[in-house]
């Protein structure tokens, strides 16, 4: 985790103590938490794969998905390699076959290797986010400071999502 960021320590339980202070007939916590991970299963499908944009309760400002081409080129037309995202298992396949006799240990002290970066074909060439707007909406004081991480199975159902040939839906450009 990097030392700028600080961490909250608030999870599910901490949300159901505070629901049954509020409740006067609390359901158990196998209920609160099923419950309360199908509605956000849902909500992050409907985000995905029906591009809607939700607005969050208590101005915390709105939550979607939007698209970008990243320009990796400087004003004088060089590429910047830094600027694209390196496709990790075609590299790996790659330097298996430019290297048959050598273990991957010995692979990644090689200098200047070929690396296979993404090219996005099945986009146009577009990256996906998740984009949280907090700047027009939310009053939230020191927002600035605040961050929103979806979890690795919202980011892994947004790139099989964006690579289904059957999904009709588009994204806001940025």
């Amino acid at each position: 985790m990097s030392k700028k960021r600080v961490s909250t320590h608030y999870n599910i339980r901490d949300c159901y103590k505070h629901y049954k202070e509020l409740s006067d007939n609390p359901v158990d916590y196998q209920t609160y938490k099923k419950t309360l991970e199908s509605i956000n299963k849902k909500m992050m499908e409907a985000i995905i794969k029906e591009s809607l944009e939700v607005k969050l309760p208590c101005r915390l400002g709105k939550l979607s998905i939007v698209k970008w081409k990243p320009h990796p080129f400087d004003k004088d037309g060089n590429l910047i390699k830094e600027r694209l995202k390196i496709d990790f298992k075609a590299t790996k396949e790659y330097w298996k076959k430019e290297y048959p006799t050598l273990t991957m240990e010995e692979i990644y002290e090689i200098p200047d290797k070929t690396k296979i970066y993404h090219e996005n074909y099945h986009s146009d060439g577009y990256e996906f986010k998740f984009y949280w707007e907090k700047y027009s909406i939310s009053n939230i004081p020191g927002r600035a400071a605040y961050c929103f991480i979806p979890t690795r199975s919202n980011r892994r159902l947004l790139a099989k999502w964006s690579k289904n040939p059957l999904k009709k839906n588009d994204y806001y450009t940025t």
